[in-house]
């Protein structure tokens, strides 16, 4: 990204004169060039809520990727030891679980096929 700091426009006319031989008078001048006009315009810095602004914006930048990389870590990190805590409590659970009484459930599936069947 780039901007400009300082910035200058400038013009010159200038009015070409050589020599005339038939004027006595300018007969002997040699040719030169003579300036008419000169202008100049510009600008010589930013202003200040410019300037400000452009610090800003190469400042903040690095900081807060930096504040950002520390937060995504400990979150991530915090995702994850939350994780396996909830993994361990729940592997207790599961060894208690039994799943004897679910066994009906198939018995009952047969017996309305057989009689769906005939």
């Amino acid at each position: 990204m780039g901007v400009a700091l300082r910035a200058q426009a400038r013009i010159q006319i200038n009015l070409a004169v050589s020599q005339v031989k038939d004027i006595k008078q300018v007969e002997t001048f040699p040719d030169i060039v003579f300036p008419i006009m000169w202008f100049e315009d510009g600008i010589s810095g930013l202003p200040v809520e410019v300037t400000n602004l452009l610090n800003l914006a190469t400042t903040v930048p690095p900081v807060l990727r930096t504040a950002l990389l520390y937060i995504l870590f400990i979150a991530g990190a915090l995702l994850l030891v939350l994780s396996v805590f909830c993994l361990v409590r729940n592997s207790g659970r599961q060894e208690t679980l039994s799943l004897e009484g679910t066994a009906h459930y198939a018995v009952n599936d047969d017996k309305k096929a057989k009689q769906a069947n005939g």
